[in-house]
Formats: C-alpha cells, sequence, structure tokens
C-alpha cells in the first residue's frame, strides 16, 4: 500500500512540473514574445492556465514535501501540511468558477453572436480578477470564519482531508459536487447549439471558435479526470481514503497533462496556420 501511495504521488510530482512549465511556456509564447496571438474571446482562457500554472508548482511543492518525509521521519515539520496545501486549495477552488465562467461565456457567444461582439468587451480584465478574488476571499471566510478552522495538523497527516477541520471538509465536497453538476448542464448546453446549428446547415467554424473548443475539451477532462473516478469509488464504501486518495489526485493531474498538450497544440496549430497564410 505505501508503495502504490508513493508511487502515485510521484507521478502527480512528474504531471504537476509538466502543467505548470507548459502552461507557462504558453503564457510566456503569448505575452512576452508574442509568437502565439492574443485574442479577446480567449481572456478567461488565460486567466485558467495562469491559475494551472500557480496550482500546479504549488502541488508540487506539496508532493515534494510528502516524498522527502518518506525518506527520513526528522523532516515532518508541525503545521507545514496545511501551509502548502493552502495556496492549492485557493486555486482548486478558483478553477472550477473559471470554467463555469468560460463556459458561460461561449453560451453567450453562440447563442447571441451579435450581442456578445458589441457588449463582451465591457468585460475588462479587472472585473474578472475582482470576481475572483472575491470568490478567494470568500473561500477564506468560510475555512476560518464560518467553519472556524484551527491550524493544528498532526505530524502524520499527510492529505487534505486531514489538514482541515469537518465543516470545511463537508463545504469543500459539496462545492466540488455542485461545481460538476453546473459544469455539466453548460457543456450539454453549447453542445445543444452547436448541434442545432449543424442541423440548420451553419457553418460550424462560424460558432466554434477556439475558445468554445478548449471550453468543451477543458469540461470533458474535469468531467472523466476530476468527477468520473470518485464517483465510481463510492461504490465501494471500504475502500481506504489514505491510499485511493493519492491514486485519484494522480489521475486528476494527468488529465491535466493531456489538457495542457492539447491546449499548446490547439495554441500553435492556428499560428503555424496564420503564419503559412500570410507567407
Amino acid at each position: 500500500m505505501l508503495f502504490i501511495k508513493t508511487s502515485s504521488v510521484a507521478f502527480s510530482f512528474l504531471f504537476t512540473q509538466t502543467v505548470g512549465y507548459l502552461n507557462l511556456f504558453l503564457l510566456y509564447s503569448m505575452f512576452v514574445t508574442k509568437i502565439v496571438s492574443k485574442k479577446q474571446d480567449l481572456s478567461l482562457i488565460y486567466f485558467r492556465l495562469a491559475i494551472d500554472m500557480v496550482y500546479s508548482f504549488c502541488a508540487c511543492s506539496i508532493q515534494g514535501y510528502y516524498i522527502c518525509r518518506q525518506i527520513n521521519d526528522e523532516l515532518v515539520i508541525k503545521n507545514l501540511s496545511f501551509f502548502l496545501t493552502w495556496p492549492t486549495n485557493v486555486c482548486i477552488t478558483i478553477r472550477p468558477i473559471l470554467v463555469i465562467l468560460i463556459n458561460q461565456d461561449r453560451i453567450f457567444a453562440t447563442c447571441f453572436p451579435i450581442s456578445y461582439h458589441i457588449h463582451r468587451h465591457k468585460i475588462s480584465t479587472s472585473d474578472v480578477s475582482l470576481f475572483l478574488l472575491a470568490c478567494a476571499l470568500f473561500n477564506q471566510y468560510i475555512l476560518f470564519g464560518y467553519c472556524r478552522n484551527v491550524i493544528d495538523v498532526p505530524l502524520e497527516c499527510d492529505n487534505f482531508k486531514c489538514t482541515v477541520n469537518e465543516c470545511y471538509y463537508g463545504f469543500w465536497l459539496s462545492f466540488e459536487h455542485y461545481s460538476y453538476v453546473l459544469i455539466v448542464i453548460l457543456s450539454a448546453t453549447i453542445v445543444i447549439r452547436l448541434y442545432m446549428c449543424y442541423l440548420k446547415g451553419t457553418q460550424l467554424n462560424a460558432v466554434f471558435a477556439r475558445a468554445t473548443l478548449i471550453a468543451l475539451i477543458d469540461s470533458i477532462i474535469i468531467l472523466t479526470f476530476n468527477a468520473l473516478p470518485p464517483t465510481v469509488l463510492k461504490q465501494f464504501p471500504n475502500i481506504n481514503f489514505d491510499t485511493v486518495g493519492p491514486v485519484l489526485t494522480a489521475f486528476k493531474n494527468a488529465g491535466f497533462v493531456i489538457e495542457a498538450f492539447i491546449v499548446l497544440k490547439i495554441m500553435f496549430r492556428e499560428t503555424n496556420l496564420v503564419n503559412t497564410i500570410n507567407n
């Protein structure tokens, strides 16, 4: 069991590092070297790439700490598990909210394209940043205010569940569950809209923008690698969480790697296409 747990953490460490550097490279290509062109309809995608990058590097520190404490018990530090998990938890809280916003944005873009292009620019980057900041602060209020979580983590704690109290952990599970449900509903709405356009004979290239494709891929990855495995494992209540938890985390991070490679390919494919046309 220890081998499975440690191996899962090691794979997670590799996966998160890969995701972090892929997203860093993509953002660098957009905002520094400008190899990849920026577009207004991708602004929320840029936020998500940045959140994924920060999450990945924060998660690396957690997994690295776990590997170190398996090598030497003297490296265990009181409450360090909480302080390493805390920024990761903030990112994981913001990410599904961003996915929901991206899906809503794509629904308006595909259902009301004229109004979308007229009014979308009125929502600035600062507005989105303030909203995400408010969500992060609300999450912290639930953690320390409503649930009155006390930072007193047992030395043997090596997972998120034991770094917080039952109140906040229950809130987090509910938040995660309802986020997945909402993502399914919004993604289904986009797919139905695209299918209706197809039946009407509308060219899908006119409505199936790059942002829409990335939004659907993001939703598929979340549902396949994040939502489905825990749902299946709930059918087996006797499974040990201490063993399965790291496996689920590794599976989730593997999904992030797959998504990062797909998004990278989509971004550079259009860039290469534009360069070919210009030449």
